[in-house]
């Protein structure tokens, strides 16, 4: 009945090689496995002296301990019981064994590893396998032991006798034989698996896969087992080996019919150095603990470290960089790390734990453990960058904007910054104020803390033509130095321009200016260009609106003079004045300036000489400058002075106030500076009758601003205050605004009015987060006891700050691409009057945001400006 439902009867090969081959003489028990008893059959009904092949791969050996290799990494397997596999390339009731993937994790982890490589393809017949055949766990854990037969071919075979049994010269007993059957049915048909003693178990290769859930919520730790795997679980509650010695009984074959796994128990738990930082050069300490799990030191252990990476470092003096350390009487081995550099930077460090082979023999040296560490070195850093113009003309004046950097992660204790001017430079004036010791000046910055960097600004003078290579130099009390140097070639002004023409000219009649310009120097002048710029009296005979521009020659060679003629018609009565500006490639420049007094009649006979009774001083200032200029980029102002009476001004007083988004980069010989107040000033001890003076200043253009003012006042021992000013638009420019250094709000020299306009700004929510928004409330208030009118108010914040909107009495009028936001003008505010603005801006960026507003009128055109900061946080 057995033979017509395809159950296979017991055989016996005589010779005993093919026991594991499918031949095997099967115990009664196997029959109960037939259909006809209910018991489904996992392979195919194979004919006499055919193989009953269960299908998988046989397991992984663990790579054996040697002492003077690095230690196995032990960890659980990776394989996920969630996901199951699927039998591939095989038969009825047949499975390829998977070898699970393993993950490395700590060693002596309480979950210990279980893999299933491949079978030795080599070897021919069946092989008994054991998994991990050898392995090192802590004391107190329970490892996993399955065991299998493989048949030759990549396949286990089921329902195969075994028997484990536990070495009693060792130390460790069996705690639990795995499941064979559904629902544990051998149990009851075979009695398998039973463990019968605490060292002896009984079990048949089982007919299921398994997944061995250790409790836990992580399935990392789990074990996957195929068809044909049987296994058990051993602890020891002491340290020691075990030896577990697996039998299959039906193999006659004696060589093949057994095998051994060696478990190396371990009481021992360790405390790896952690992560450190030390600064670039100074020694650091390591030390490793190793203990027993009841807490008591572990002595005469070997800690080894390497260095793996990072800085020049070594253990010794003599360069070791790996070095054996024996725990000492506390447990403890420790090595000081010596770096080779001062360079900064992160050494690792890599360590093992080894634990000592025993005495007896039986345990061997051995790898436990191991990890890493790091140490960061530090270091306080230096560094200095020098800034100045690459051309300038000779007398002029050289503007350096030096920044002295710390770019290492601690501080920079004491900073000096020095600068000795080269021959025929002079300082003028420097903020902060320098301290003179004999030709070298000096700056003491003091502490910079990490990443930060002070600005130090000057101006000189430069009295010969020449390349000059300006060199400042920073030390620290820390022993570093650095140096930044900035070069620019002074060259000898090589033009010359002269205009000439008639003194008077009737209303409605021509007059004509003869213009020569010369090249005094000694090499050829390129693209030399013209602009001349006229008043409203004088109307330009071809109909050319001032200013007229107009380039002259591609080249003029050294002495070279070129002449020709421009022709006004006198459109009033009056004097009329033209000013020719003439440039050239290199920094070239010249300027004359020539005047027509427009006659209502005849012209009148010449005046005799005046006498003593001659008609008093006039002076006549005037402000020309760029009608526009983009932020970054250089605005030419000039004053000319003038004066038309019959007698000399005396002690004439020139003084030019500039707003808060010019900087003065340079000015005309004889200017003394006030950097704080934005004030340049020039004395002139006399100025004769009919003559004209012009003085020129170079302003670089910091940030966008509608009205940018160059204010001049003049006054003498004979006249009284001028005034007269100039506005210039600044529009965003390519490069990001540049902030003055904080310095209080310019004074102006005659103010129109007693008191001034007054501007507050605070954040309603502050700290903010980046995406939220939060609200400036500005008030301005006019203080004064009349009326202003034009206020304008901007604000300037930082890129970590964006605008929304705003209301209140003016809306936007413009925001530039650097964030600076324009409101429209407020036509008029009264005396005593307060109004209020809410600016509604958003976080962008994380960190401390500062954001400036000024207030510009017609009453105060150089501004008033008051300052909030605003943290904005990350999300």
């Amino acid at each position: 009945m057995a033979i017509s439902t395809g159950c296979q009867l017991p055989a016996i090969d005589p010779t005993g090689a093919r026991i594991f081959s499918g031949t095997t003489t099967l115990a009664w028990q196997d029959l109960l496995d037939c259909p006809l008893l209910g018991h489904k059959q996992d392979g195919p009904a194979a004919p006499a002296g055919a193989a009953i092949q269960p299908p998988c791969n046989p397991p992984v050996e663990v790579v054996p301990v040697v002492p003077t290799t690095p230690a196995p990494v032990f960890g659980v397997p990776a394989k996920q019981c969630s996901t199951p596999i699927v039998p591939v390339g095989c038969g009825p009731g047949q499975t390829i064994c998977q070898p699970p993937q393993s993950v490395p994790q700590t060693p002596l982890a309480p979950r210990l590893q279980i893999t299933n490589p491949t079978c030795p393809q080599e070897e021919k017949g069946p092989i008994l396998k054991v998994t991990p055949s050898r392995i090192v766990a802590p004391v107190n854990s329970e490892v996993v032991l399955a065991a299998g037969i493989c048949d030759g071919n990549g396949y286990y075979v089921m329902r195969q006798p075994l028997e484990f049994m536990l070495a009693q010269d060792g130390v460790g007993q069996l705690v639990q034989v795995g499941k064979e059957s559904p629902f544990g049915a051998s149990y009851i048909l075979r009695m398998s698996p039973q463990k019968v003693a605490t060292n002896y178990a009984r079990v048949h290769t089982s007919t299921i896969q398994q997944c061995l859930d250790r409790g836990t919520k992580s399935t990392a730790d789990d074990v996957f087992l195929e068809k044909g795997q049987s296994w058990i679980t051993v602890t020891s509650p002491t340290e020691g080996t075990s030896h577990v010695v697996v039998w299959a009984p039906k193999e006659q074959n004696w060589e093949r019919r057994k095998t051994t796994a060696t478990i190396y128990w371990v009481d021992a738990v360790w405390q790896f150095p952690p992560a450190a930082q030390g600064r670039a050069g100074q020694k650091q300490i390591l030390s490793t603990s190793v203990a027993r799990s009841g807490g008591a030191p572990v002595s005469g252990w070997t800690v080894r470290y390497e260095i793996v990476d990072g800085p020049d470092a070594a253990f010794t003096a003599r360069g070791d960089t790996a070095i054996e350390v024996k725990t000492d009487a506390a447990g403890r081995a420790t090595v000081e790390l010596l770096p080779r550099s001062t360079q900064p930077g992160i050494t690792l460090i890599k360590m093992q734990i080894i634990r000592p082979g025993s005495t007896r023999g039986d345990v061997p040296q051995m790898i436990v453990g191991q990890g890493q560490t790091a140490v960061s070195w530090n270091s306080p850093g230096l560094q200095v960058t020098a800034v100045g113009p690459s051309t300038v003309a000779a007398d002029g004046a050289v503007g350096y904007r030096v920044e002295v950097t710390n770019s290492g992660d601690l501080p920079t204790r004491g900073v000096t910054l020095s600068y000795t001017p080269p021959t025929g430079v002079t300082l003028l004036n420097s903020n902060p104020a320098a301290q003179a010791f004999g030709q070298r000046y000096e700056w003491r910055i003091g502490d910079l803390p990490a990443r930060t960097t002070s600005v130090v600004e000057l101006n000189c003078r430069a009295a010969v033509a020449a390349d000059l290579r300006s060199c400042f130099r920073a030390r620290s009390g820390d022993g570093l130095e650095a140096e930044g140097c900035a070069t620019t070639r002074v060259f000898a002004n090589a033009l010359s321009v002269k205009l000439s023409g008639p003194d008077t000219v009737e209303v409605g009649r021509e007059a004509k200016f003869l213009v020569e310009i010369t090249n005094t120097g000694t090499t050829a002048l390129s693209n030399v260009t013209v602009s001349d710029t006229f008043d409203p009296g004088l109307q330009h005979l071809q109909g050319e609106r001032s200013p007229i521009v107009q380039a002259r020659a591609a080249s003029l060679a050294p002495g070279q003079v070129d002449r020709f003629a421009v022709s006004f018609l006198v459109v009033q009565p009056g004097r009329h004045c033209h000013r020719m500006d003439v440039s050239a490639d290199g920094g070239q420049r010249a300027s004359a300036r020539a005047c027509v007094t427009g006659l209502s009649g005849p012209a009148p006979a010449p005046s005799p000489v005046p006498g003593p009774a001659a008609a008093p001083a006039e002076l006549g200032l005037r402000v020309t400058g760029p009608a526009s200029r983009r932020a970054g980029e250089v605005a030419e102002y000039f004053v000319e002075l003038t004066n038309s009476g019959g007698s000399s001004a005396t002690n004439v007083r020139i003084s030019v106030q500039y707003g808060v988004n010019l900087q003065l980069k340079e000015a005309s010989r004889g200017h003394r500076d006030d950097l704080r107040r934005l004030t340049t000033e020039w004395q002139v001890a006399q100025l004769a009758p009919g003559e004209t003076l012009t003085k020129q200043l170079n302003c670089l253009c910091l940030n966008p601003d509608d009205r940018a003012s160059v204010r001049a006042t003049v006054s003498s021992d004979q006249t009284g205050i001028k005034t007269a000013e100039f506005l210039t638009q600044i529009s965003p420019g390519a490069a990001p605004a540049v902030e003055r250094p904080v310095s209080p709000p310019p004074v102006a020299v005659e103010p129109p009015a007693a008191g001034n306009l007054k501007v507050t700004i605070a954040d309603i929510g502050d700290p903010i987060r980046i995406g939220e928004k939060t609200t400036y409330l500005i008030e301005v208030t006019n203080e004064r006891a009349v009326s202003d009118k034009e206020v304008i108010v901007t604000l300037q914040m930082t890129d970590g700050l964006k605008p929304v909107g705003a209301t209140g009495p003016a809306g936007i009028a413009s925001v530039g691409p650097d964030g600076t936001l324009v409101l429209s003008p407020v036509n008029e505010i009264r005396a005593g009057e307060k109004l209020s603005f809410k600016v509604e801006v958003s976080g962008a960026k994380a960190g401390k945001q500062k954001t400036r507003v000024t207030i510009k009128s017609t009453r105060t055109p150089e501004g008033v400006a008051a300052e909030t900061d605003t943290t904005v946080n990350m999300q």
